[in-house]
C-alpha cells in the first residue's frame, strides 16, 4: 500500500469517530470524499463563518458529509490523523468548491462559505474536482 493512500485511510478512520451515529462521508465515482488541503498564505491568519480558530498554515484534513463540511487539524505520527476540529459548516452553508489548475505547476481548490471565497493549494487536481462534485451531490 502507498504511503500516500495510508494518509487517507487514516484521516477517513479517524474521521469517522467525530461524526454522529448516522452521519456518513459522501462518495463519488468511488471517491470517498476526503483530502488534504493547505491553506495559502493569504488566509492563513483568516477565521472562517464556523472556524474554531484562525486556518493557520499547516496543512488540513479535509472531509465531506452528508450533513457538513469538517476541516481538522492534523496529528499523529504521520500527521494524517484527524486531531480537532478546526471548521465545521453545514452543507447549506457550503456556496461553491471550484478548482483551478496552473499548467501542471499547481492545483487550487476555493472554499466559498459567509460570501467569502477562501484558497487552499491540493496536491491533485483530480480529487479538487471530486470533491466539486461531492459538493453537487450533496445540495
Amino acid at each position: 500500500m502507498s504511503t500516500a493512500i495510508a494518509a487517507y485511510i487514516a484521516l477517513a478512520d479517524s474521521a469517522a469517530k467525530r461524526l454522529a451515529p448516522d452521519e456518513t462521508v459522501v462518495e463519488v465515482d468511488d471517491f470517498q470524499a476526503v483530502d488534504f488541503w493547505k491553506p495559502k498564505r493569504a488566509i492563513k491568519d483568516v477565521t472562517a463563518p464556523g472556524a474554531a480558530e484562525p486556518f493557520g498554515s499547516h496543512q488540513l484534513g479535509a472531509v465531506m458529509t452528508d450533513r457538513r463540511l469538517l476541516l481538522f487539524r492534523l496529528g499523529g505520527l504521520t500527521h494524517s490523523q484527524a486531531e480537532e476540529i478546526l471548521l465545521d459548516v453545514p452543507i447549506a452553508e457550503v456556496e461553491s468548491i471550484r478548482c483551478e489548475s496552473h499548467w501542471w505547476k499547481s492545483f487550487e481548490l476555493f472554499l466559498a462559505v459567509g460570501g467569502a471565497e477562501y484558497p487552499f493549494l491540493i496536491a491533485h487536481i483530480g480529487r479538487g474536482r471530486n470533491f466539486e462534485k461531492a459538493h453537487e451531490a450533496t445540495r
